[in-house]
């Protein structure tokens, strides 16, 4: 994956990309502060925690709940609750505004008292807060960034060779980014699938289920083969050529990649006989490359 860094650029004075023009990538934290502009929501929680503490003092001091000053209304209108206003416009991610004017429009009243604006203030932060938690983020260690929507996670020949395994192979490499490695080996299965069909059709076996032509598309595993090895078998004594021995040969380390993986793997993964944890997902990923790259050989193909 191309980032900022990678690409020579300094991520720091890097531009800014909008969420919405491509939400399918890894953003960096120093990104989403910028996108989100953190600066301004701390400097805004701030200004309210400090409002809140003053506010609680006049009211200490008064021994009571005093209506709020004139001076210190007008002090409050005219300053601090402008610059939150001015601070909550810079959030562009969820609309902090609204809850300031609700503010200001409270303590515009005239019968407002120090301990209402108090509440008013606190009921602006908690909104607040309660707004920014809606909002989630999947953390992905800088280990595993690399695997995150990646197109050609399995090589350039691989994805043109194998076109209906590329969203697949894509969203194996997700699930590995976001600490999903169970369902990352699941889309892995699914790309191996693609490789034994494309062997399947290779040697042109033919699947039938009672007396009718069965699709490869819809046989399983142990299905398939069933009729590959025989297929190769046959080939074997019946070559007369070492260019074309060589060639079964090669056909029949492709079956050893299927069955080694439908053995290992694949019954794991579809009889839910075990999870798999990031390091058994990379290494089983390398696994399937490699087969997946051993179909795509001008011999196998």
């Amino acid at each position: 994956m191309q980032t900022s860094e990678s690409k020579g650029e300094n991520i720091v004075d890097a531009p800014i990309t909008k969420w919405d023009d491509c939400p399918r990538r890894v953003w960096s934290l120093w990104e989403i502060m910028q996108q989100y502009n953190v600066s301004a929501l701390c400097d805004l929680m701030t200004a309210f925690g400090a409002l809140e503490t003053v506010l609680k003092a006049l009211r200490v001091k008064s021994r009571g709940d005093p209506l709020l000053d004139a001076d210190i209304k007008s002090g409050l209108l005219d300053g601090e609750f402008e610059k939150a206003a001015t601070l909550s416009a810079e959030i562009t991610f969820m609309d902090c505004t609204s809850h300031v004017r609700r503010l200001i429009d409270a303590c515009k009243e005239p019968d407002i008292t120090v301990g209402m604006a108090e509440v008013e203030v606190r009921h602006a932060k908690e909104d607040i807060v309660s707004t920014v938690s809606k909002w989630r983020f999947v953390p992905i260690s800088p280990s595993y960034a690399q695997y995150f929507e990646q197109e050609w996670l399995f090589s350039a020949e691989v994805h043109e060779a194998f076109k209906e395994a590329r969203n697949d192979i894509r969203e194996s490499g997700n699930c590995i980014a976001v600490g999903s490695p169970t369902a990352a080996v699941f889309h892995l299965m699914r790309v191996a699938e693609f490789g034994l069909r494309a062997l399947a059709k290779k040697l042109r076996v033919k699947l039938t289920n009672k007396g009718k032509t069965h699709p490869i598309e819809l046989a399983d595993w142990e299905q398939v083969l069933g009729v590959i090895r025989p297929k190769i078998e046959t080939a074997r004594k019946t070559v007369r050529s070492n260019k074309r021995l060589a060639t079964i040969e090669l056909y029949s380390d492709a079956a050893d990649h299927c069955t080694f993986m439908k053995d290992i793997w694949r019954n794991n993964i579809s009889h839910t006989r075990k999870p798999y944890n990031l390091q058994e997902a990379v290494s089983i990923t390398g696994r399937v490359l490699d087969f997946m790259r051993f179909m795509t050989q001008k011999s196998m193909r």
